[in-house]
């Protein structure tokens, strides 16, 4: 169904309104982990294999906020293999520690 002219005018501004203020919210946490990321390695506190996966995570997050404006959530993907993920996480712990 094709939509019309008149309206993708409203519907682009409201898509660029939502953007801005994920693209705000995606610079404030950057911001904000940075300079506590920071802090904590020039104390000396953080072990590099532990700075990498504060990076992931960070990123993950970034990626995931945005994300958001085409309508993706993660719950809907844990929720459906969740289970799945769970046994086989556990039969793997298993077998590794052989227990």
């Amino acid at each position: 169904m094709q939509r019309a002219p008149a309206l993708d005018l409203p519907h682009a501004l409201d898509i660029v309104r939502v953007t801005a203020k994920v693209i705000r919210q995606n610079l404030i946490w950057a911001l904000c982990y940075n300079l506590i990321a920071q802090a904590i390695a020039i104390d000396g506190y953080a072990q590099p294999v532990l700075a990498a996966g504060a990076m992931v995570f960070s990123s993950l997050f970034v990626l995931g906020n945005s994300l958001r404006i085409v309508g993706w959530s993660p719950w809907r993907y844990v929720r459906r293999i969740g289970l799945t993920f769970g046994v086989v996480s556990i039969l793997a712990l298993l077998t590794y520690f052989r227990l």
